[in-house]
């Protein structure tokens, strides 16, 4: 009797400390995600893995909380896009979906489809997936180009009526200056057909961005070099009828003292627009704002505490969203004061009226690039970026690149998405419209194999734990087949 006791003893713990290392190691990152309490941030975490060259990251959720995330890894002058998720346990291992990917935006509709805009052999591309089986590289659709002449990504936004709105910039070989191309799909990416030219004077290699406003008003948005002023400064149309008709001139703004850089545009609850923008070599982070859609503007100011990187890579680009309440949400890479050697990541708001203290998300001593944002219920952030080391300003992506991953709850009402139903293919009369070109398939790449991306590696980031659980579950066992030989042994004796 004794010696059966002292086996069930012997196992029962050993099954308890199995099992305390599996609590331990599973919560710590849902509650690091989901368990923070309003306004705080949870701690960053790289979740691109030891993916070499790790850059340009995209975010979107489901309000049930799926996470998904893609980014650019470039390596061996080859891009490939990246994806991976993370459900109410861990973050998937990451895969490869597609080739090419510099600027890629990723979007999700109401219908939980998850829409890629992307750059690829000087092209625009769009595919989509099922958000439930995106990681698998056989459900994304094969890839639709959207351009006509060779291109760079601008940006792309899905609307409550599950329509698909991208802009992007197309560059002439023989021109110094660019195209801005507007298009839309009413039946969540399967055609395009509404091609509209909304600039003539882009800047070349420009980012154009495209905002929505509460009353449904688009705005396009891209750098243009001003005459008159002999700077470069900026150019917005809009469209009041939803991307249909546009304003034969764009509104201009520009200043005489210096450059507008990594203009971002935002519409708060007043319906004004709020443009942000760094300024020249000036250590200041500025804003300006419209109550007329772009005709004119108020004075410049200054974001009061926020200052721009310096030295600055030229990505240091700005994210903005709304969240339920209309507060507009600025995440900005830059620093808190002008001795701050080494920028940070920092969250900031604007009620319509002013600015938050900006609040400090990551800073590490690196360089941080491509921030983007996306709120969830109305009212949950989710933050992605990458950084690289400040030795590595300017060559080839390396080690260095990382992607990151944060959330915050705000205060403003929970609100969720509104489904939409499923669509059924139906035949319609062929529309002709001014400046259209037929979009083609793009033909299935050959992927090349990427060094340091075995699934060791790949994991190495995501779940920092899984490494210590593989090593000490054994010797716990270990210790239980010992202990269980020791007791018969006495047993016998």
């Amino acid at each position: 009797m004794r010696f059966r006791s002292a086996i069930a003893l012997a196992l029962t713990a050993g099954f308890g400390a199995v099992c305390a290392l599996l609590l331990i190691a599973s919560p710590q990152q849902t509650l690091a995600q989901s368990g923070a309490a309003t306004g705080e941030w949870s701690r960053p975490l790289p979740i691109s893995g030891a993916l070499p060259g790790s850059w340009y990251p995209s975010v979107a959720v489901t309000d049930d909380g799926i996470i998904t995330v893609i980014w650019t890894l470039t390596q061996n002058n080859q891009d490939t896009i990246f994806l991976t998720q993370k459900n109410a346990v861990a973050w998937s291992r990451p895969i490869d979906i597609l080739i090419g990917g510099r600027h890629a935006d990723l979007r999700l509709d109401g219908r939980n489809l998850l829409h890629l805009l992307y750059g690829a052999g000087g092209g625009v591309w769009a595919s989509d997936a099922p958000v439930e089986k995106a990681t698998t590289v056989n459900n994304w659709n094969e890839p639709l180009q959207l351009s006509r002449l060779p291109a760079v990504t601008g940006e792309f936004l899905t609307s409550a009526d599950g329509n698909l709105h991208a802009l992007w910039q197309e560059q002439d070989s023989t021109q110094k200056t660019g195209q801005v191309i507007y298009n839309q799909s009413v039946d969540s990416g399967a055609a395009w057909d509404m091609t509209r030219i909304v600039g003539e004077n882009a800047l070349e290699n420009s980012r154009a961005r495209l905002t929505r406003g509460a009353d449904g008003a688009l705005y396009a948005l891209w750098r243009a070099r001003s005459i008159k002023t002999n700077t470069n400064g900026i150019e917005i149309n809009v469209s009041a009828s939803n991307g249909d008709i546009w304003q034969d001139t764009p509104n201009a703004l520009a200043l005489t003292d210096a450059d507008i850089l990594q203009p971002a545009l935002a519409v708060d609850k007043n319906n004004a627009l709020v443009l942000v923008y760094n300024f020249g070599v000036k250590d200041e982070t500025f804003f300006q704002i419209s109550t007329d859609r772009g005709v004119t503007w108020s004075e410049q100011q200054a974001i009061p505490g926020l200052f721009a990187t310096n030295p600055a890579t030229g990505n240091d680009y700005f994210a903005v969203a709304n969240d339920s309440a209309g507060i507009v949400h600025l995440v900005a890479v830059g620093r808190k004061s002008k001795d701050q050697p080494a920028p940070g990541l920092y969250h900031l708001t604007w009620d319509g009226a002013r600015w938050s203290a900006p609040q400090e998300l990551y800073q590490a001593g690196n360089f941080i690039e491509f921030p983007d944002v996306f709120i969830s219920n109305g009212n949950r952030l989710h933050v992605v970026f990458s950084t690289r080391s400040r030795n590595q300003l300017s060559g080839a992506p390396d080690e260095s690149y990382q992607v990151w991953y944060t959330e915050a709850v705000t205060d403003a009402p929970a609100a969720t998405r509104v489904p939409l139903p499923t669509l059924t293919s139906q035949p319609t009369a062929t529309r002709t419209i001014e400046a259209s070109a037929e979009p083609t398939r793009r033909p299935t790449a050959t992927r090349i194999p990427l060094e340091k991306t075995d699934d060791t590696a790949a994991l190495a980031t995501v779940d920092p734990l899984t490494p210590l659980i593989a090593a000490i579950v054994p010797v716990v066992l270990l210790l239980v087949v010992v202990l269980v030989f020791t007791f018969v042994l006495r047993m016998r004796r």
